[in-house]
């Protein structure tokens, strides 16, 4: 890492040398609203080059800068929903001011061409966006959902008992994925596992998925990358005064969602969430006597504030929690079956609640420079028993940030802070045999800093982090960042990022899985933190064919364990927890290309290669249950204004090494690797002034693995599994809904 470090600095001689050499190449500005004679800044604008895919959206303060495309004036096109788009012809300017007024009399606006819904953006940190109208694609239930049509995020399900899923991210578990809510480190902890679930898909606003270690600012938790969610927001327009959505599936599962938005004043917006998810039918198509899907009964609620005082203090409060209980198991099973053999059965209970905090201190006479604090308070309770297994844990986190940010040029960034966490863990196992209580409090303070800078011509970017956190449990955290972004040619990006990670494992509650089993428990030594060296280069070129804008991506990663805590499932009647003795790691290739094949009509198909390899009692093997190839597919169509869209994906599954079986009596043996699928998913949606509709289906061909369940017939005994799953367990789903809001 020191080598990192160093070239790094060479790199910024290099770039402080040349610096007068280069001219500005790029375009900066401030985007305002215009309300009751009244400017204030508009919060994610979009821009973008028309006749290009070069984006970008306007920050907190209205703030944008956007790369300039070889042509020496171009249509500059800025837009935000519920406000009268604007195009502005660019010449030689380098910088502007726009002022977007409210749709109360529509003038006549030409839209030059359609932005596509998920996109790369060109930022030093390798980051791709998903916006609300990619969001839609999956028109579901949580953020889980939200990946369907995306090739970076793979989502699985955990097991056969709980209907749970999880997410992999550079073939690794989402464990390793740092989980954000508005660059606040949100669902850790105990809700690592299930946190993607967690967040409602009709709450968010948007999704950034970063590859590679991401900021120091966040923290050192980030090992494989990072997933932040933006939700809707009460000061922003296009967040409905009203706002429903309803949902069904032909199997009889039910959401619903709600928000309601009030601006007291100017200076005061409230915004009121509600959400719920109720399925209540005992479903078995594959006649193997479990529930394929689990009862569930999900309730969910955010009240969050806005305010600003003059033009010195703005932020934001706000509390929200959940109750989520799902149960399954065997048909027959009822909740007095719990604790005996009578009937196999399980369930998973957790509830939560949340207090946020952003408060920013804005200097006038420095408009450059602001300092942010963020403070937010946890309390996590999760009650679960698989059969004759027990996992009771509790989670109070309290964390705070306090970040100094200074942009002395265009040239020159810096962003500086302490932060503060937090976490007492209540964590018992019990099963017939074994009993494990892993209890522990932690506190870390940490410092930290990053520093930008960026040539003249915008032609080369370094960026450079570091911070240290003392562990009261671990000593001293040092967790190194670099990004760099080379343009070497116009609409071609090239990043570089190295950088380095760490986290405590909660073996439990990060593999609550592996409890769906009738698996002995062991745990060997004393288990140390967990730490990753993350090295990838990213290539993105942008072009324009026949009139028509596409984009190619090619990314290369490599993640390193230092050490790793071993979920050792070799062995079919155990499972071993212990620190890593050997190698481990992951290495990702990931190539992308989308087009407009031709008017309104988008495609889009990747394919990812990994190969993920760890040390299972001193023989590195490929980890079970990561497939070594997946592919995508995603066809869009929209026509007549966008008021009505098709959305087709294909993905294909490509082998899995399974869980072994060996030494299992001959029925309740499986193959070794899984069989290649592919899954197909449409939808149709149509939209009429307030109000949308859509109808869909998931897993068209109805492909599902089959005999999920070792051992079904027999479920406590020492040979029963439900964890080795590859692939869907139920067929395909019809779904229909509709969203009607009020502006």
């Amino acid at each position: 890492m020191s080598k990192t470090i160093l070239s790094s600095v060479f790199i910024l001689l290099i770039c402080l040398i040349s610096n007068s050499a280069f001219s500005q190449d790029f375009l900066d500005g401030t985007v305002f609203e215009k309300e009751d004679g009244e400017t204030k800044p508009l919060y994610l604008a979009t821009i973008y080059w028309a006749g290009t895919t070069i984006a970008t959206t306007t920050d907190d303060e209205g703030y944008f800068k956007i790369d300039r495309p070889e042509d020496d004036s171009l249509n500059l096109v800025v837009r935000f929903v519920s406000y009268t788009p604007d195009t502005i012809l660019i010449t030689d300017e380098a910088s502007i001011e726009i002022i977007l007024e409210r749709n109360v009399e529509l003038k006549t606006v030409t839209i030059i061409e359609n932005r596509p819904t998920s996109f790369r953006s060109f930022n030093t940190i390798n980051t791709e966006i998903l916006d609300e109208g990619s969001l839609k694609k999956a028109a579901c239930c949580n953020l889980s959902e939200s990946f369907q049509t995306n090739a970076t995020v793979d989502v699985s399900y955990a097991d056969a008992i709980t209907g749970a899923k999880q997410i992999q991210m550079l073939g690794l578990q989402g464990v390793y994925t740092q989980l954000m809510t508005e660059n606040v480190p949100s669902f850790r902890g105990l809700a690592t596992t299930y946190g993607i679930e967690y967040i409602p898909q009709s709450w968010l606003e948007s999704i950034q998925i970063i590859k590679g270690p991401g900021s120091v600012v966040n923290g050192y938790e980030s090992m494989t990358g990072q997933i932040n969610v933006e939700l809707k927001k009460p000061q922003e327009e296009k967040t409905r005064r009203f706002y429903l959505n309803l949902y069904a599936e032909h199997t009889g599962d039910f959401e619903a969602s709600a928000h309601v938005s009030h601006k007291f004043n100017k200076k005061l917006y409230s915004l009121l969430s509600l959400h719920t998810h109720y399925f209540n039918q005992k479903l078995d198509h594959n006649h193997d006597g479990f529930i394929d899907d689990p009862l569930t009964k999900f309730f969910s609620g955010m009240n969050r504030w806005y305010f600003e005082k003059g033009q010195t203090i703005e932020g934001q409060f706000g509390v929200r929690g959940f109750y989520d209980r799902r149960r399954g198991g065997q048909l027959s099973f009822d909740r007095t079956d719990e604790g005996s053999t009578n009937a196999y059965g399980s369930e998973l209970e957790t509830k939560r609640v949340e207090y946020f905090q952003k408060i920013g201190f804005l200097f006038p006479k420095h408009p450059m420079q602001s300092i942010g604090t963020i403070l937010s308070g946890i309390y996590h309770q999760q009650n679960s028993f698989f059969g004759l297994k027990r996992f009771d844990a509790t989670e109070k986190s309290v964390y705070a940030n306090i970040i100094y940010q200074n942009e002395f040029s265009a040239q020159h960034l810096i962003k500086a802070g302490v932060s503060f966490l937090t976490d007492d863990y209540d964590q018992l196992f019990t099963s017939s045999v074994d009993t494990f209580n892993h209890d522990r409090t932690e506190i870390v303070p940490g410092i930290f800093s990053e520093y930008t800078f960026k040539t003249k011509k915008d032609n080369l970017t370094s960026l450079v982090g570091l911070r240290a956190d003392y562990h009261n449990l671990y000593g001293v955290i040092f967790s190194p960042r670099y990004h760099m972004k080379w343009r070497p040619w116009k609409n071609t990006s090239i990043r570089f990022a190295a950088g380095k990670g760490m986290r405590v494992a909660n073996i439990f509650a990060d593999n609550i899985r592996t409890l769906a089993n009738s698996r002995d428990v062991e745990i060997i030594g004393e288990l140390k933190p967990e730490v990753s060296t993350n090295v990838g280069i990213s290539f993105q070129q942008e072009f324009t064919i026949d009139y028509r804008d596409g984009g190619f991506i090619f990314d290369v990663y490599r993640v390193d364990y230092l050490n790793q805590v071993i979920v050792d499932l070799e062995d079919p009647q155990m499972i071993s927890f212990y620190n890593l003795n050997g190698k481990s790691f992951a290495n990702n290739i990931q190539t992308e290309l989308n087009y407009e094949v031709i008017k309104n009509l988008t495609a889009k198909v990747a394919y990812k290669w990994q190969g993920v390899r760890s040390t299972y009692d001193g023989e590195l093997i490929s980890v079970p249950l990561v497939p070594q190839q997946t592919a995508l597919f995603n066809v869009e169509y929209s026509f007549n204004m966008d008021m009505f869209n098709i959305d087709f994906t294909a993905q294909y599954i490509g082998e899995k090494r399974l869980l072994s079986t060996e030494g299992n009596p001959e029925d309740y043996q499986r193959l070794e690797t899984s069989p290649e699928y592919i899954t197909l998913m449409g939808q149709i949606m149509i939209m009429h002034r307030n109000l949308e509709i859509y109808v869909g289906c998931e897993n068209i061909t109805g492909y599902k693995q089959h005999d999920p369940i070792i051992a079904a017939d027999n479920p406590f005994s020492e040979y029963f599994d439900a964890t080795n799953i590859y692939a869907p367990i139920f067929g395909r789903k019809f779904y229909g809904g509709l969203r009607y809001y009020i502006r």
